[in-house]
């Protein structure tokens, strides 16, 4: 869970763990998860390849949630796993990095 949906993509799931959407980087989301750690199989690695390869070449970034979206536009089955009691430290600037060697002891 995140209440930072801003920094993060957020994922909607039903009760049985099927993902049903994300949002990347929404300013505001009723929606609590996040992507943390992804895993996945030879299809999706396809259509990763097939969607990346069709992609317009310009400055926009790239993000694994659009990839994940289309996989879903697709009809690819996505599944979350919730780590209810697990953290997720965000080391994306500077700032967040010194804070997580500083939560390691590091």
């Amino acid at each position: 869970a995140t209440d930072q949906p801003w920094k993060l993509s957020m994922v909607a799931f039903d009760e049985e763990g099927r993902v049903l959407y994300n949002v990347d980087k929404p300013p505001e989301s009723d929606l609590e998860y996040t992507w943390g750690i992804c895993c996945w199989g030879p299809r999706f690695t396809e259509l990763m390849h097939g969607y990346l390869q069709a992609l317009p070449r310009s400055k926009r970034e790239v993000v694994l949630s659009d990839v994940f979206a289309a996989a879903l536009d697709q009809k690819l089955e996505v599944w979350s796993l919730c780590f209810d009691d697990g953290q997720y430290l965000d080391i994306g600037t500077a700032d967040e990095l010194d804070q997580a060697l500083r939560h390691f002891h590091l």
